[in-house]
């Protein structure tokens, strides 16, 4: 049974939506049920959850095993870096962390420094290209003041990697170069989307969904509806949606901006819609979980990204599986999910003009929510994750003995997978 153990500075008993959290979530969620999964990460109250001592919760009705070494919240921001603090926590109780004979998936290179003498198959995944992000210094992270002293630190703590996942393909190419030399494997892995949950809704439901979310918001359902889900963060640069929706409002002056998440930014946030005169206009409902983002992506005419840099954004392709056109500036892997008109409209010149024309080219074109749906269906959890559980099972079992490999994949169809790639030379999922 390959044991997994995630380790990031994530708080599983916080449902809210978007970013690494909704990537852990999905794994442990649509884990095979020969997967033995468990999360070291963070509390948000401690005596619900007592640090260094493992417990079960549950993640979207899965059972999960889970332990915390840090007590804090995300959503706070503090002077120092959560993920100092939260390799401090490791620290303190990685003898509560038994590595032998697991798989240890990291969402960050730093938190791998404390099991580096440790026996273990680490695994990682980049949820971004922080090589190129630091060369162009648009990486949010502390690190864009010392992008040397990274480039080190990624040599030293990503050569014991067995394998590092990459959502962008450009970068994906350029990390292979430097580490497959030394070992390990890099391979690029598109994000994917839970298309149980983001869903059309019928046609009926959704018109009743938007009077209803229009009427608790406090505005009409026939103005025009402009989503936003994200982190309010300098990466994100929700200002320059901002900016962009005032210069929309001149062609669509009734025109609303609901605007999901939290951050940094949030005060410069409410300061500008305040001196723009946008309290009418801009809805700031905070961080929702899942389903009520599903709801809004239901019911809005188009969700924008304005992001600096992204790797593959979650929120397009959860967009795009509710059949909601999405505008986006061009990073990343955003390209690959905006082939045509349909779908929505890519900009390539990050200004409030470019931004706004391309939200009123959207408004005014009809709405073809199965050409969306379509254009994320590569990308369902089932079919993307079945390349990362043929690989992990790969790992878990070579690296056990010989005898005790031939022992535990009795049974488990590995040995039917290991006997298709050899007589069809093809990979075939259990």
């Amino acid at each position: 049974m390959p044991a997994v153990i995630q380790i990031h500075p994530y708080d599983p008993t916080i449902p809210n939506a978007g970013g690494i959290g909704s990537i852990i979530r999905s794994l442990i969620r649509f884990a095979p049920p020969d997967f033995r999964i468990s999360l070291v990460g963070i509390t948000h109250d401690r005596h619900q959850h007592p640090l260094g001592r493992w417990s079960q919760v549950e993640v979207d009705g899965t059972a999960l095993r889970f332990m915390p070494v840090l007590e804090a919240d995300r959503r706070v921001p503090s002077r120092i870096p959560l993920t100092l603090r939260f390799a401090l926590g490791l620290w303190r109780h990685r003898h509560m962390i038994e590595t032998d004979g697991s798989i240890l998936e990291f969402h960050r290179i730093e938190p791998s420094l404390v099991f580096l003498r440790r026996p273990a198959t680490r695994t990682l995944f980049l949820h971004c290209d922080p090589a190129g992000d630091l060369l162009g210094r648009r990486w949010e992270a502390k690190w864009r003041h010392l992008p040397a002293t990274y480039g080190w630190l990624e040599d030293q703590l990503i050569r014991p990697m067995r394998q590092v996942w990459m959502v962008r393909e450009d970068a994906a190419t350029r990390y292979r170069g430097r580490f497959a030399p030394h070992g390990v494997a890099v391979d690029f892995l598109p994000t994917w989307v839970d298309s149980n949950l983001f869903a059309p809704a019928p046609a009926g439901a959704s018109a009743a969904l938007r009077t209803a979310l229009a009427r608790e918001h406090g505005f009409d359902a026939a103005q025009p509806l402009i989503l936003f889900v994200g982190r309010f963060a300098a990466v994100k640069d929700p200002l320059l949606l901002l900016q962009a929706f005032v210069a929309l409002r001149q062609q669509h002056p009734n025109a609303v901006l609901v605007m999901i998440g939290t951050g940094d930014l949030l005060p410069p946030i409410e300061a500008f819609v305040r001196s723009h005169g946008l309290s009418d206009a801009v809805r700031l409902p905070g961080t929702l979980g899942h389903c009520d983002v599903a709801r809004w992506m239901n019911v809005a005419d188009c969700l924008c990204l304005s992001s600096i840099t992204e790797g593959m954004p979650v929120t397009l392709l959860e967009a795009l599986s509710c059949g909601l056109p999405i505008v986006s500036t061009d990073v990343g892997e955003a390209a690959r999910l905006v082939p045509g008109p349909a779908a929505g409209r890519l900009v390539a010149e990050r200004t409030p003009a470019a931004l706004a024309a391309a939200i009123a080219e959207t408004l005014a074109q009809a709405r073809d929510r199965a050409a969306c749906v379509q254009f994320a269906s590569p990308y369902t959890a089932p079919a993307v994750l079945r390349k990362l559980h043929e690989r992990y099972r790969e790992l878990y079992y070579s690296a056990l003995p010989p005898a005790a490999a031939g022992a535990a994949t009795t049974g488990t169809g590995l040995r039917s997978v290991r006997r298709s790639k050899d007589s069809k030379g093809r990979s075939i999922s259990r």
